[in-house]
């Protein structure tokens, strides 16, 4: 979940359900409870030309959705899909100044690095990190100037993998009924093939 700077609004994540709850916290109601795919993961924001955006992490199509709410007592509209650059976007956080929005690719081990000046939103940066990110948040001047950002920092685990499948498929014979299927990839130990990780999620 996350509340808006303004604290007037906080938006609750369903991840197996794939929705969220709009709450007003000025009103304490639910204003909406918005479908928004498989595998939600999180809600964040930033105001841009003075009006509230929603970005939602949705890992189950490899997208952050963006919503409109210029007010907190009305439900939002939806403006617009980034798509990814890796699999399953997780957690995101905006700069400071409302220019940027980093969403960590839990599955890929990156970051992409999306432009909220622009009117598409596009990714105008892929970063490699760490093994699984899940969250990240931004700090303001936390390296100064100058400075080797990533003194005492090592690698780690599977850095850079790409993933062979992330997808929705319909399960037959039952009725409304999908699976996500996500093989991140595959590896080579002792002269064998094995898969790296492999999981499916049933709805």
């Amino acid at each position: 979940m996350m509340l808006s700077a303004d604290g007037q609004r906080l938006w609750v994540a369903h991840k197996m359900l794939g929705a969220i709850s709009i709450i007003s916290t000025t009103t304490r109601r639910v204003v909406s409870i918005l479908p928004t795919g498989p595998e939600t993961n999180h809600p964040n924001f930033a105001v841009i030309n003075a009006t509230t955006h929603a970005f939602v992490t949705v890992a189950g199509e490899d997208a952050t959705k963006v919503y409109r709410q210029p007010s907190a007592e009305q439900p939002p509209a939806y403006v617009s899909t980034i798509a990814s650059t890796g699999a399953e976007p997780h957690g995101l956080w905006p700069s400071a100044d409302n220019t940027r929005l980093y969403v960590v690719n839990e599955h890929s081990d990156t970051v992409d690095v999306v432009d909220l000046t622009a009117p598409s939103f596009p990714v105008v940066r892929t970063l490699r990190v760490g093994q699984e990110g899940q969250a990240l948040i931004y700090v303001s001047g936390a390296v100064p100037a100058g400075a080797d950002a990533t003194r005492n920092l090592g690698a780690q685990g599977l850095d850079g993998r790409a993933p062979v499948v992330n997808k929705v498929v319909r399960v037959g014979g039952r009725a409304n009924a999908s699976a996500l299927v996500t093989v991140l990839g595959f590896f080579k130990f002792n002269g064998v093939y094995d898969v790296d990780s492999l999981q499916v999620h049933e709805k």
